[in-house]
């Protein structure tokens, strides 16, 4: 597994970065220089993703994944952040290792699919098996004005979508195709913050409400006019946000 640290070793606190499928740690490039200034900060690659090896990944091996590496940095306990497949083990983890998991931040996360938004997913997940890690449209995740002004950023992530090795990205998309733990949600007591995207259709809205409604201590927050690529379009936005509900809360 690849990971990085950055930040001062004598900040206190440790925030965790998960990204999502078909990405890798450098998605998270700007929120975690942001981010430094007030913990240490962890990134890593899932497997097959950017330089970590490839392998197929159930979520319970993706869990496994984080637990141990906190182990290996000897960090007993840290706020994870996750985005979208990331967010979904960031809930595995907290339901699973709840002492490993400080504060809770999801951000364009799946939780309480409708029908049609499971059907539509299943129907992605089979484009991915026929076509593998290049099948996506960047339409879907970047707003229109985005693309016409950053065409570079929009480039280099469909590129690197498309290098992920492609038995792991598969697992990975299974995984977020087919995983919901909408139900178990009133089981997570890490305070959480749930964020989307007024217009991001695979994880909206009130996939984030939800979320906040059903965990023991949730907020959500509606960024407008985005869609799911938020990383990219609003990455201080994100850190801002993010840093004001790890570290200035009303009840830290």
């Amino acid at each position: 597994m690849r990971y990085v640290v950055d930040g001062d070793s004598d900040h206190d606190e440790v925030v965790v970065l998960v990204h999502g499928v078909g990405s890798d740690l450098t998605a998270w490039d700007r929120i975690a220089a942001e981010l430094a200034h007030r913990a240490v900060v962890v990134r890593y690659d899932l497997p097959g993703h950017g330089r970590s090896t490839p392998r197929k990944s159930t979520v319970d091996d993706l869990v496994e994944d984080h637990v141990e590496l906190l182990r290996h940095l000897a960090v007993p306990r840290a706020h994870l952040v996750g985005f979208s497949l990331g967010g979904l083990v960031a809930q595995a983890v907290a339901l699973a290792h709840p002492e490993v998991v400080d504060r809770l931040v999801l951000i364009g996360t799946v939780a309480g699919r409708t029908p049609a938004e499971r059907e539509r997913v299943l129907a992605r997940l089979e484009g991915v098996r026929r076509d593998g890690p290049g099948a996506g449209d960047a339409s879907r995740w970047f707003t229109d004005d985005f693309r016409r002004r950053e065409p570079d950023a929009v480039a280099r992530n469909l590129k690197r979508t498309a290098e992920t090795d492609p038995e792991s990205y598969l697992s990975a998309y299974t995984v977020l195709a087919t995983t919901d733990f909408a139900d178990r949600l009133p089981l997570i007591s890490a305070p959480t913050l749930a964020m989307t995207g007024s217009d991001d259709v695979g994880s909206p809205p009130h996939m984030a409400e939800l979320i906040a409604a059903r965990v023991q201590d949730g907020r959500h927050l509606v960024l407008d006019g985005y869609k799911h690529g938020v990383l990219d379009e609003a990455p201080l936005v994100i850190a801002g946000e993010t840093a004001k509900f790890l570290f200035e809360g009303e009840d830290r």
